[in-house]
């Protein structure tokens, strides 16, 4: 679905999706609701962020915004990944 503003057309996602999104002062978690196009063929996306325990909506570059960092829950190791369980079963590697 779209709307009209500024004269761009704006889509809009069924779902908002999770990501983040770069502020001054580093990486915040918030929702992707949409995005436009300008004349110059740029793209822009309306962000949903928790600022001040509130909800506000922005307009944030294409630059600025990402997937959100994958975070483990239950990890082993110093890097933070964990073992897959074939590590242990003494099954080797697929040669």
């Amino acid at each position: 679905m779209s709307k009209t503003m500024d004269d761009r057309a704006m889509v809009f996602i069924g779902e908002p999706q999770d990501v983040d999104v770069y502020r001054a002062d580093g990486w915040v978690s918030g929702s992707l609701l949409g995005w436009r196009h300008d004349d110059g063929g740029s793209c822009r996306l309306m962000v949903r962020l928790a600022v001040d325990s509130m909800d506000a909506v922005a307009w944030a570059d294409l630059e600025n915004v990402r997937l959100p960092k994958r975070r483990l829950v239950g990890a082993s190791g110093p890097s933070g990944v964990g073992r897959h369980r074939a590590a242990d079963s003494g099954v080797g590697p697929l040669v």
